[in-house]
């Protein structure tokens, strides 16, 4: 087995997280939850996008104006990319082959009503993954009988005073059922496309 295709132990998850929050990576790179939610897009999509496309994204570069990731340490950034690309692989194993064992990742709320709302961040990392491909997603979204897929990731991104979906991301309860259907609407998702 290649190393690529080995899903990634707690400590390495653990070394994952510590780079995507620390000064070796730009401070628009996404956390863990959010990366969680973009892969999940990016791999259930309509069309295969390339690591290259993806990963200066997820990893921040694009918003400093590099298309290419440029790491102070060269050794530092291929462990960092070699992590990804781990992580990538493992989702994508599960949601290819192993589709009932998929779980989302996600940081647990505190009680700190100023602390973001449990599952925003993947809701938010999906729908980033969604925009990489506006064009082709939009079949999905303008079919009225598939709102129920897009519909729980919507209402989790959507900040407290949006006019529609507020009430839900204000409700934790409401905001709980939603997650536990989240497996179900990513793989709704992915046999969507497979049926296109």
């Amino acid at each position: 087995m290649h190393s690529f295709d080995q899903s990634l132990t707690e400590a390495e998850l653990s070394e994952l997280e510590g780079y995507l929050g620390s000064e070796a990576l730009p401070e628009a790179c996404m956390d863990l939850e959010m990366l969680d939610g973009f892969l999940a897009a990016v791999i259930v999509g309509p069309d295969p996008i390339a690591p290259s496309e993806w990963l200066p994204l997820a990893l921040g570069f694009l918003d400093e104006g590099d298309e290419e990731p440029e790491f102070r340490d060269e050794r530092e950034g291929e462990r960092i990319l070699q992590l990804v690309m781990r992580y990538y692989n493992s989702v994508a194993i599960v949601l290819q082959e192993v589709p009932e064992s998929y779980a989302p990742l996600f940081y647990e709320g505190g009680d700190d009503p100023d602390d973001v709302p449990v599952g925003m961040l993947w809701a938010e990392g999906f729908l980033a993954g969604v925009a990489m491909r506006q064009d082709e997603w939009q079949p999905l979204v303008d079919d009225d009988e598939a709102t129920e897929l897009t519909m729980p990731i919507l209402a989790l991104a959507a900040p407290d005073d949006d006019p529609e979906l507020g009430e839900v991301a204000r409700d934790p309860e409401a905001r709980r059922r939603l997650i536990e259907f989240l497996p179900e609407t990513v793989i709704g998702i992915r046999d969507y496309w497979r049926k296109a």
